[in-house]
């Protein structure tokens, strides 16, 4: 099975369900051809026949819809890969596999999961397996938010904070709320920017497994781009022109998480972005957003009535590639 991330963000890849943290490999792991990248644009929950919550695509032109499409963007060096309604979410990132890293836990050996410093190294290129992830329990947490504090393993950053989510330990609200608002001078490093883009998704996982109150309204707050604009945050993405345009992706991100929540109060926080709106600005962010709502809203209701792990099942099996 897997998780999405962001946006999550999942698609069922031979056999797995994967999670909200996508990794860019080398491009020889990646093409098909020698072909320069392309960004495909899907609606959220729509990529090509299935109903997954997915986000923008970046990979290797030629290679788009060969069964093989990644949950997330894997590299967006050029242009502005976010033109709608659309949340851009680039989870996970990684220059390529080293000799020394493990790709799987068959890698590994063994019955039961790897050392979870081993699992957050890794680099998923269709996404972070929620299978995978769910296998790990609390006693995890410490090691964990200890890398997440640690600035030399940035990155693995995007893989910790959607394990967090997954497993679902409330010790996790306040360091990924504290993380996703750790400002920087300038423009944010493209590691820790996929990173907090994931830590919204966590949030979303860790609110559908606890149900945790901050954690929920911070989501429910967070679907408007003010909110971003009073919290001050420093540092903006490499194609993110402003921090009002980065104040906007916050918000269709904390839109997705909702979604995932599985959760009937944040489907009524989805339903009040529906309603009209006053201001022309919030006129124009509503135009913006309003087929991912109507998406999130449909992924709220599915999660809430089978739970993640049968929607990702589902969805795995839809895909036939289970």
């Amino acid at each position: 099975m897997f998780v999405i991330g962001f946006a999550a963000v999942n698609l069922v890849v031979s056999g797995s369900t994967f999670a909200g943290t996508n990794q860019s490999a080398a491009a020889d792991d990646l093409a098909i051809e020698r072909m320069p990248t392309a960004v495909i644009e899907v609606p959220a929950g729509q990529i090509n026949r299935g109903n997954i919550p997915t986000v923008v695509i970046e990979v290797p032109a030629g290679r788009a819809n060969q069964g093989q499409i990644p949950t997330a963007v894997i590299e967006a060096p050029v242009g502005r890969a976010n033109q709608g309604e659309i949340p851009t979410v680039f989870i996970g990132t990684h220059e390529s596999n080293s000799p020394d890293m493990p790709t799987s836990d068959s890698d590994v050996g063994g019955s039961g999961p790897m050392e979870i410093s081993d699992f957050v190294k890794q680099v998923f290129v269709e996404g972070l397996p929620y299978d995978k992830a769910n296998q790990y329990d609390a006693s995890v947490v410490p090691e964990l938010l200890e890398i997440l504090e640690d600035p030399e393993r940035e990155a693995h950053w995007a893989n910790v904070v959607i394990v967090l989510g997954v497993i679902g330990d409330e010790r996790a609200v306040e360091p990924l709320l504290a993380f996703i608002e750790k400002g920087v001078e300038g423009q944010m490093s493209y590691r820790h920017h996929v990173a907090r883009d994931g830590a919204l998704v966590g949030l979303g996982y860790l609110v559908n497994k606890t149900g945790n109150e901050k954690a929920l309204n911070y989501l429910k707050a967070g679907v408007i781009p003010e909110t971003w604009e009073a919290k001050k945050i420093t540092g903006i993405a490499s194609y993110e022109s402003s921090t009002a345009e980065r104040n906007e992706n916050l918000s269709k991100r904390a839109i997705v998480s909702l979604g995932l929540s599985g959760n009937p109060s944040a489907a009524e926080a989805l339903r009040l972005l529906q309603k009209p709106m006053d201001a022309e600005t919030k006129k124009a962010f509503q135009s913006q957003i309003s087929g991912l709502v109507s998406q999130a809203l449909k992924d709220n209701e599915k999660i809430s009535n089978k739970g993640l792990s049968a929607y990702y099942r589902e969805a795995c099996i839809s895909f036939g590639n289970c």
